[in-house]
């Protein structure tokens, strides 16, 4: 009997519990975008951005080991839209191996057709699906369409889907009655998320052989943001949050000279949130350009004297700005009391803003917002360069280390790709071997983030890495470092 596998869908609109998804579903479906489609929020409407937590999900799959795809919602009204779409799908989702068919999201967004594509004909939703698909099928990537089983018969036209699109189904009942052939089906919920039938064999990852995609372009505020989700789950219970703080003692003395940051080497067991949104500035490279400190008030009287300080009531954070907080706020006026929390925005929408924060609950955790709402004193604004980063995807182990290997001679100090200590403590050694002396920046905690510029075998054929860590030089083994 042919396995059916279990598939959970998952948005911004979700806060799955992890432990629940890992142990219930065999593949996670992310929505990976949306074109704005409501006219009340004008701040996305007609564009696109990325769903709000997709980095977030595709992170913890991949650090839990579950396969994952994505979905799409598309929203456009001409065929120019439709390209547009395409390609900012592309370009989204290359870098990483589906498990099954990527899908767009066809739908009504509200109640009486008040989506700005909700009204398209039949003929034009379908062709502009049938333009998305092709740009996934240009590119390699299998593709499909979710709809209802009402929607396919009357909003679309079915038969005229290009070859190869595939169906996902929602009908929650017993059994689907859609009539053609699908590959899920969205039967209801199971631990109040979406829940889904799926029959087909997921699809095997890329061969290592197969061409080098291209690198992506991130901005110093993703940089930033980026390396703050990722920490994400860290907490004192099982002491993953001490690398956060070693980030900040390593940096203290460059913090001193540029910010004046207050000479206090940080505890483990001390209120960690400034902490943690300054750890985030350094480890991306941006030290010089945030209050670095492990306290509130400080942090603000340092952004004052940067000129980066902001706590106006009409201004709309961007992401990597640092948020502050005064939890006796009693609602009116301006805010003006002393700071007790921070956190750091990692994303925007038009009405609030999720703030990703350390020691929140003694752990990372996002929060939700409203803008301008109450119990915010103010904003950390930084000046971001504006300069984008070339940096280069996920790949598969051996791939990597196919690129690093080198033959003999001085090690390569070009940073390949940015890696993770997962050792409790990874010695760093003069060269490749335990036989070797250790560098007077050894060990480095469970953790911590370094560059490696190159690989090498040891005398016993071990692999290892190259690293640079804080302008340092060193050899670590290649099993302790992930990605």
């Amino acid at each position: 009997m042919k396995t059916i596998h279990k598939v959970v869908d998952i948005s911004e609109h979700n806060n799955p519990d992890w432990d629940f998804v890992k142990n219930t579903f065999d593949a996670v479906n992310i929505r990976i975008g949306v074109r704005g489609s409501i006219k009340e929020n004008p701040q996305y409407y007609g564009k696109i951005r990325y769903d709000f937590k997709a980095k977030e999900f595709i992170r913890k799959c991949q650090s839990l080991g579950i396969p994952f795809t994505f979905y799409f919602f598309p929203t456009a009204i001409t065929e120019a839209e439709a390209h547009e779409e395409g390609e900012w799908l592309v370009n989204a989702i290359k870098e990483y191996d589906v498990c099954l068919p990527v899908c767009q999201d066809s739908e009504t967004v509200v109640k009486g057709e008040k989506g700005r594509a909700d009204k398209l004909s039949n003929a034009d939703r379908t062709k502009f699906i049938n333009i998305v698909n092709q740009h996934l099928k240009d590119a390699g990537i299998p593709y499909g369409v979710y709809a209802s089983e009402s929607w396919f018969r009357d909003k679309l036209n079915d038969h005229d889907l290009i070859e190869g699109t595939q169906r996902w189904v929602a009908q929650y009942a017993s059994k689907c009655d859609y009539t053609g052939e699908y590959f899920m089906w969205q039967f209801g919920k199971m631990g109040g998320l979406d829940a889904n039938d799926c029959y087909i064999e997921f699809i095997e990852k890329k061969k290592t052989d197969e061409a080098p995609k291209a690198t992506q372009m991130i901005s110093a505020r993703e940089k930033v943001a980026d390396i703050m989700l990722g920490w994400i789950g860290r907490k004192e219970s099982n002491g993953t949050h001490k690398a956060i703080i070693d980030i900040y003692n390593n940096y203290l003395a460059t913090a001193v000279k540029l910010h004046g940051t207050l000479n206090w080497k940080m505890p483990y067991g001390e209120p960690w949130c400034a902490t943690a949104v300054s750890a985030a500035f350094i480890a991306a490279g941006f030290g010089n350009i945030f209050p670095i400190e492990c306290s509130c008030p400080r942090m603000i009287k340092i952004a004052k004297e940067m000129g980066i300080w902001q706590e106006s009531d009409s201004y709309v954070p961007k992401v990597s700005d640092a948020i502050l907080y005064d939890w006796q706020d009693n609602g009116t006026g301006d805010n003006t009391g002393n700071p007790d929390h921070v956190g750091l925005v990692t994303a925007v929408s038009r009405d609030d803003i999720i703030v990703t924060e350390g020691n929140f609950n003694d752990s990372v955790c996002n929060r939700r917002m409203n803008i301008n709402g109450r119990y915010i004193r103010g904003y950390v604004t930084p000046k971001f360069p504006d300069t984008v980063e070339e940096v280069a995807p996920k790949e598969d182990t051996a791939k990597a280390e196919a690129k690093l290997t080198y033959a003999s001679g001085k090690p390569s100090k070009v940073t390949k790709f940015t890696g993770s200590v997962t050792a409790s403590a990874l010695n760093v050694r003069m060269w490749a071997g335990t036989e070797y002396g250790k560098c007077s920046f050894s060990p480095l905690p469970h953790g911590t983030r370094v560059e490696v510029c190159d690989a090498v075998k040891a005398k016993d054929g071990s692999d290892w890495y190259y690293i640079r860590y804080n302008g340092k030089y060193g050899f670590v083994s290649a099993q302790y470092i992930t990605r």
